[in-house]
């Protein structure tokens, strides 16, 4: 895959993350936004990434 989208999805998994935190305890309707969308980037990434890209996803995000 090209190495820019695997930074780019990561990227995005782990601010979708922060943005449920940061809602948890004052919005709970934009922390179930924020979490369903987390769960359709993060389903996606472990579906779809391979070898050397998973390894970098699973690196950064855990």
């Amino acid at each position: 895959m090209i190495w820019q989208v695997v930074e780019y999805v990561t990227e995005l998994v782990l601010v979708l993350n922060h943005k449920i935190w940061q809602h948890h305890d004052h919005n709970i309707e934009l922390e179930r936004v924020y979490d369903r969308l987390w769960r359709e980037a993060e389903g996606w990434c472990v579906e779809n990434l391979t070898g050397e890209d998973a390894r970098y996803y699973f690196k950064v995000t855990d």
